[in-house]
């Protein structure tokens, strides 16, 4: 009966449509609560989304704006494109921008199933069933983790979101291309690069990613056609980053002590205490909050508590490097790493808080791969399984639930304010 039972579930989430649609319920549940949600007038939203461009309708002389102009230091025209086009459905009626943002993450969530198992399925040598509980269980925490709530419920994060879509399905046709060296492939991949640019800036990162993935298909590196294949991404990356680190410089948000004004041994501590904070709050997300102050003002003496996270960083890798060195685990950790590399301050940007949570969103993934891999290696008794079932359901449960409970803190700009936690570290806004 229970081998029945396990088949069964293992048939169910292995058909793509059927997991998609458990992937997509459970996050509706989990972040049900954000259609009640309103705009944060005090919080970005009234000026990310309520502005002249979003209420400018489809003229040319409003998208030709949209598209050549920065916006308080952001460039994510296309982002501003989905504002305008709700605006014309329900002008500001937060609940529909709220499901706009909700949809797109679950289409996210979706992508992050189908690229998974493809990738999976294509490049390693696991078992089917393996493959499928693997590719669901990475899904499903990228996708009601609490650290995703920022991005979902904070509708100024939902360029996040979107510039997240264009980047998964740009990772989907550059493995086509991998696969199988097709020019359309690589073609569409050009295009959703610069349209997940065209919603965060962030998307720069890609090239990186890219080198990873042909490390993930045992691609050659020290053949000449490699490189003719990603020198176009990069030298694109390398532009859109100069154009955003010069408009980003000329701005005024960040001239109220920002990274900049830190010395460069302050920014790699603050590197090491950044990834210290993002790997324990994906597994334990307790105390989540919306502002992550810097622990003292540029010009201030470095706080000696703050010396032992470089160790903390040191002290795990050099322990656990055999482990690292293995594909899976490693792939997963550079996925997390590539992905979170620009918002650890090693590049003074300006970040004006020391950690947030919706800088780990697509960073969630490799954590929850490499989880999942862990998971898969454990050899459980079969007098167990039944107990792991019920604690891996309970987390589930958990998770949901705390993920609903934050959605709800978002709920008017007074809410997510009454959860600032004062404390004696500096404020530096």
């Amino acid at each position: 009966m229970r081998f029945t039972i396990g088949q069964n579930m293992t048939s169910l989430v292995g058909r793509r449509e059927v997991a998609c649609l458990l992937l997509a319920v459970l996050c509706l549940i989990a972040f049900f609560p954000t259609f009640s949600n309103e705009l944060m007038t005090g919080w970005d939203d009234q000026w990310q989304v309520v502005n002249a461009y979003t209420s400018g309708g489809w003229s040319w002389k409003n998208l030709s704006r949209i598209f050549m102009y920065s916006f308080h230091g952001q460039y994510s025209p296309l982002n501003q494109i989905l504002y305008t086009f709700i605006y014309s459905c329900a002008e500001y009626n937060p609940a529909y921008y709220h499901a706009a943002s909700l949809v797109i993450h679950i289409l996210n969530v979706c992508l992050v199933y189908i690229l998974v198992r493809h990738i999976a399925a294509s490049a390693t040598r696991w078992p089917s069933a393996r493959i499928s509980w693997t590719a669901f269980g990475v899904a499903l925490i990228f996708g009601i983790h609490p650290l995703q709530v920022e991005s979902v419920a904070w509708m100024s994060a939902s360029k996040i979101l979107l510039s997240s879509f264009f980047y998964l399905l740009a990772t989907y046709t550059f493995v086509r291309y991998l696969e199988q060296g097709k020019t359309r492939f690589y073609v569409w991949t050009i295009f959703l690069f610069v349209c997940s640019y065209c919603s965060k800036e962030q998307a720069v990162i890609f090239p990186l990613w890219m080198l990873l993935l042909c490390y993930i298909y045992n691609v050659p590196f020290n053949k000449q056609g490699t490189w003719k294949a990603m020198a176009p991404f990069f030298l694109m990356a390398i532009v859109m980053g100069l154009v955003f680190a010069l408009e980003t410089r000329s701005t005024s948000i960040l001239e109220e002590g920002s990274p900049k004004d830190y010395t460069w041994w302050q920014r790699f501590v603050f590197s090491c205490y950044a990834l210290v904070e993002y790997v324990c709050k994906f597994f334990i997300p307790y105390n989540l909050r919306y502002k992550y102050y810097f622990p003292m003002a540029p010009g201030e003496p470095l706080p000696s508590w703050l010396l032992m996270y470089p160790v903390l960083v040191a002290v795990p890798v050099m322990c656990f490097w055999r482990q690292i060195r293995q594909k899976p685990i490693f792939v997963s950790l550079m996925f997390f790493a590539i992905h979170i590399l620009l918002v650890l301050h090693v590049l003074p940007l300006g970040r004006q808080h020391i950690v947030a949570d919706r800088y780990m969103y697509l960073s969630v993934t490799g954590l929850a791969m490499l989880t999942a891999i862990l998971i898969s290696r454990l050899q459980i008794s079969a007098k167990w399984r039944p107990f792991m079932c019920l604690l891996g359901c309970g987390i589930i449960v958990f998770c949901m639930y705390r993920t609903s409970h934050y959605t709800k803190l978002w709920r008017t700009t007074n809410d997510i304010n009454k959860q600032t936690i004062e404390t004696p570290i500096n404020n530096n806004e």
